[in-house]
């Protein structure tokens, strides 16, 4: 079938889908179809229609103030993040705080503090609390005290932990009682693992979750997942990786690109490898993802590493300088993205609901809404609804992103009236709709 024909052919679905009214559908089909095409006049006036819509359909709910409605208003996050400490028990060659003097100094915060940040989170609605740290969360000495007093205060917990630390049996209770634990592993390889992420103890890894699965057999809670940078070190290794990690009893797996520092040394990039070694780690990883699919698991491999093994233009045009795992300086951490992603389109925005449902408490008097962003100082009861956090969430609805949203390696690429529309659904959810 030529272009011009699929083209028309898509127009005159997108045409019936709008006369139908079923807005969501055409938001969607617009987006994954002609969205990806030059605009002509058919496509435009088209996509005006969707646009009038969408805009008919935020006064409908918001009033007058619109745009400015949607940004304001916050769902109750039903996850935040809790850090707990600085500290850790690995030097990873690709983590830039293990380049601080400081990374295997263990500083918990007070106990009573985080407990006061938990009661605030259930206080706002937050339904589980994800406790982590800048580091290794289980090193923190008051950690299984922090994971109780949440569960004690009716929120379901998540713990983010490279499981490298001999846990005694008290831990391991304390660890079958979360509802979900990410695991950070990216080879089961002692010789490799000994090299890339100094200090971790595969041996250590395995007997924890021989002893929690004793405890809580698979399928049931802990939802366990197996959280991996990839590499080109450790590509030969993905397969036993999923096969050992269902074994034990692992609920799925998420496969990430690398972040590297400058002068890096044991750990390549996926990008960094010529055509061959690309089309290599694509085999690699869709073997590794099947295997976890066939046997019921899931297994994402994150946008910036799937669109760069399936030769997505946008990521792949700009590997020649600055591959999947950009090359970050310790001098300007804030630019680590600088050069990944080709700028946003306009007219486009990133799909991303984090600002209005996610949260992070930070050691320090901030809260971030993800991992990209950092953090803000701002009042809790001023969250959601003024000051940075309104502005960035209004550039998300408008197109006019601040500079991480639009590096972002997470968050997909989509029209402005695609995000407009999917923060309405959620505005509607809370209650703030008539409707």
């Amino acid at each position: 079938m030529s272009s011009d024909i699929k083209k028309r052919d898509m127009i005159n679905e997108l045409t019936e889908i709008l006369d139908s009214g079923d807005l969501t559908k055409a938001v969607i089909f617009y987006d994954e179809t002609l969205g990806k095409y030059p605009e002509c006049s058919e496509i435009l006036s088209l996509r005006n229609g969707i646009i009038v819509r969408i805009r008919k359909a935020i006064s409908e709910v918001t009033g007058k103030e619109g745009i400015d409605a949607l940004a304001k208003f916050s769902k109750s996050p039903e996850i935040a993040h809790l850090d707990v400490g600085n500290g850790c028990n690995l030097r990873c060659v690709y983590c830039w705080e293990a380049t601080r003097p400081e990374h295997l100094n263990v500083v918990a915060l007070p106990t009573e503090e985080l407990k006061k940040k938990l009661i605030w989170m259930k206080d706002i609605g937050v339904k589980k609390a994800r406790i982590s740290g800048f580091g290794e969360v289980t090193i923190m000495p008051n950690w299984a005290e922090v994971v109780r007093f949440a569960q004690e205060l009716g929120l379901k917990t998540g713990l983010i932990t490279n499981l490298s630390k001999r846990l005694s049996e008290k831990e391991i209770e304390v660890l079958a009682g979360v509802d979900e634990i990410t695991i950070s592993v990216d080879t089961l390889n002692e010789e490799k693992s000994a090299e890339i992420r100094k200090g971790l103890r595969i041996e250590v890894l395995k007997d924890n979750l021989r002893a929690l699965r004793l405890k809580k057999p698979y399928p049931s809670a802990p939802i366990i997942g197996w959280n991996s940078v990839t590499m080109a070190e450790t590509l030969d290794d993905l397969a036993q990786l999923v096969e050992e990690g269902i074994e034990f009893g692992a609920h799925g797996f998420m496969f990430n690109s690398m972040f590297v520092l400058q002068g890096l040394k044991g750990a390549t990039p996926i990008g960094f490898l010529p055509p061959a070694g690309i089309l290599y780690a694509k085999e690699c990883l869709l073997r590794a993802q099947k295997i976890a699919k066939d046997a019921g698991r899931y297994c994402i491999i994150d946008a910036a590493l799937y669109d760069l093994i399936m030769g997505n233009n946008q990521v792949k045009n700009k590997c020649n300088t600055a591959p999947s795992g950009v090359v970050i300086g310790k001098s300007n951490q804030s630019h680590y993205l600088e050069g990944y992603f080709e700028p946003v389109r306009p007219g486009n925005t990133r799909l991303c609901l984090h600002p209005w449902n996610h949260l992070t408490l930070t050691g320090k008097t901030e809260v971030a809404v993800c991992c990209e962003v950092g953090g803000v100082e701002l009042p809790a009861e001023n969250t959601y609804s003024s000051g940075p956090l309104f502005e960035l969430k209004k550039g998300l609805l408008t197109g006019n992103l601040a500079q991480n949203c639009q590096k972002c390696r997470l968050a997909p690429e989509v029209s402005v009236e695609a995000q407009q529309y999917n923060v309405l659904k959620l505005y509607r959810k809370t209650g703030n709709s008539p409707s």
